[in-house]
């Protein structure tokens, strides 16, 4: 391989890298794992990969591809199609339009923002969920969900600000 094409395919795995996460945590929060409650709790840290990176890199998680991913989460899951699209499309909006108020804050402001994010997100996707099923659902569990999430968010950020570190090094904003 030449220097330019590997130059190239480096760049093109850098630039990846937000869309790579976001589908590997869609994949894993649909991975049958022996933990009390794991379907129930980790779609949720999906959200926290598409806030993440529309904070930081925007440009780099498209909303054809939260389309496609939601596409996929919500087939493997067995949600209603559609919503998990929706939701992280909504998700990448608010946090673009609010970016200026929440790059480059304390970390207990980029919290408060997500817990702000996810609580507006999961209502919509139970509201939407609802609509679509033609019942209310229960909001026992997407209330579970979104605490739950809430409390997940430093140890998902800690890993997304070490990869984020490492693969987008030198890739202009």
């Amino acid at each position: 391989m030449t220097p330019v094409a590997i130059q190239t395919a480096v760049r093109w795995s850098r630039q990846t890298t937000p869309v790579v996460t976001s589908l590997f945590m869609a994949l894993l929060a649909t991975v049958p794992i022996p933990v009390p409650w794991w379907l129930v709790i980790a779609p949720g840290l999906v959200l926290v990969i598409v806030f993440y990176w529309s904070v930081h890199r925007p440009n780099l998680i498209p909303f054809g591809a939260l389309f496609l991913l939601g596409v996929l989460q919500d087939s493997l899951s067995g949600s209603a199609m559609g919503v998990a699209s929706a939701v992280f499309m909504l998700v990448k909006y608010l946090v673009v339009s609010q970016r200026r108020h929440l790059i480059g804050k304390e970390f207990f402001q980029l919290w408060a923002g997500f817990a702000l994010v996810i609580l507006m997100a999961k209502l919509s996707a139970w509201s939407l969920a609802s609509l679509v099923q033609g019942d209310i659902l229960d909001p026992t569990i997407t209330a579970v969900q979104t605490g739950v999430t809430i409390v997940l968010f430093p140890g998902v950020v800690w890993l997304l600000e070490h990869i984020r570190r490492v693969s987008l090094a030198g890739v202009p904003p």
